[in-house]
């Protein structure tokens, strides 16, 4: 074939100004598509696919029956903590400077960067399932951690509130200070970080973690070893609820 093209006088095919026109600006178009259908479309799916399995169905039961007992428990664990007199640390970094008030900066990393995990993760609806099942594991360590450390607050602490309800006057409890170690808002963005598929989102999930620690200790709301335990809990729960899957047999992923 080849040799009977270049024995022959052969001319490629031209296109006109217009045509090269409407095929450049049809590639131009067709690059900036946005990807937002093709997520909708996966998302939709994912869900169809995993509702249609009624051990699904029954996982995704248990997880919301069982984390939303947990929590009811957790908050009045919380509310005895408070009351209760703890150990101030001494800590030799938080003793080196005063502390700042980044409560909007903490709040807003927090509550965005977690939805954003928890968004992502949407599109795999069984990677989901096993990170709200190990947030609640999470929050059970954290219970027993602090059962078993009772701490005061940082000398120095500047309160950490929850801007919306300081703001409408929600909640007539004080904030609470003494539910410390170990950090629940570095554990809970690590455990958002450990828990995506890899990616973009989990850099920036990282990179948020680390953001969230520094700001809890600029603000003398924990200690240092409360911020640095954080992250091997979370990766812990997050390992531990993966376990006890793969020996029931159920999917991680």
């Amino acid at each position: 074939m080849l040799a009977r093209f270049e024995g022959a006088d052969y001319a490629a095919p031209t296109m006109s100004s217009g045509e090269v026109e409407q095929s450049t600006v049809a590639g131009e178009c067709a690059d900036r598509t946005p990807s937002t259908s093709n997520g909708v479309s996966r998302f939709i799916a994912s869900w169809r696919a995993a509702l249609a399995q009624p051990r699904f169905r029954a996982d995704l039961l248990f997880t919301i029956v069982f984390d939303t007992i947990l929590l009811h428990f957790a908050v009045d664990f919380f509310n005895h903590v408070e009351s209760r007199q703890g150990v101030i640390l001494a800590d030799p970094l938080l003793a080196h400077f005063r502390a700042v008030d980044l409560t909007w900066v903490s709040f807003f990393v927090v509550v965005g960067f977690t939805a954003l995990g928890v968004a992502r993760m949407f599109l795999a609806p069984q990677r989901l399932l096993v990170c709200f099942q190990a947030y609640a594991f999470l929050v059970a360590m954290r219970a027993i951690c602090m059962y078993l450390a009772p701490f005061d607050a940082p000398t120095g602490i500047i309160v950490l509130q929850d801007p919306f309800s300081k703001a409408f006057g929600l909640g007539a409890e004080a904030p609470l200070t003494k539910d410390l170690f170990f950090s629940g808002h570095t554990s809970i963005l690590t455990l958002a970080a450990f828990g995506v598929p890899k990616g973009r989102v989990k850099i920036v999930l990282a990179v948020a973690a680390v953001a969230i620690a520094f700001c809890v200790l600029a603000q003398k709301v924990h200690y240092t070893i409360d911020v640095a335990v954080a992250p091997f809990m979370a990766f812990g729960a997050l390992r531990f609820v993966e376990w006890i899957r793969e020996r029931l047999g159920l999917p991680t992923a």
